[in-house]
């Protein structure tokens, strides 16, 4: 005895045919309108205002760092005269020292960052942000005995 072939069911494929058919459709006519204009769709990433002195790269900086630790940050002080423009990157670099607190009891005391910001001048955008936590740091450099003073 044969077994009777399952019938397939056509009418799934034909509906997921007809909807890669429409989402192709969908995507063909999209490109088109923004091709020609009439459909705005932001694909590049607008510019923002470009900065124009260290004042307002200060306060883009200020306002990531309260962003970034919000209650446990302690206080924030800015090396002022490390601040500067670099024209090579169009970058503004600040330079911070930050006391924030260990936990949100602020009862554990407070541990001291250094913070670098980076900021665009082209944009105000914050190129990157990098911390480092000021701790007891041991030189990993030993002098060998069997040197000279120059260490050959």
């Amino acid at each position: 005895m044969k077994k009777a072939k399952r019938p397939t069911n056509v009418w799934l494929k034909i509906i997921g045919l007809v909807v890669l058919l429409l989402i192709l459709i969908g995507a063909s006519v999209g490109v088109t309108l923004m091709a020609i204009g009439t459909l705005d769709v932001e694909v590049v990433k607008k510019q923002g205002k470009p900065v124009a002195d260290i004042f307002e790269a200060e306060k883009i900086c200020h306002a990531r760092i309260r962003v970034d630790h919000g209650d446990t940050l302690n206080s924030v002080n800015l090396d002022e005269r490390s601040g500067r423009y670099d024209k090579s990157n169009s970058e503004y670099q600040l330079f911070y020292q930050l006391n924030i607190y260990r936990d949100k009891t602020r009862r554990t005391g407070t541990a001291v960052f250094y913070t670098n910001c980076y900021i665009s001048s082209v944009d105000g955008s914050i190129a990157r942000m990098e911390y480092l936590e000021h701790g007891e740091a041991k030189s990993d450099v030993k002098k060998r005995s069997d040197t000279n003073f120059i260490g050959l």
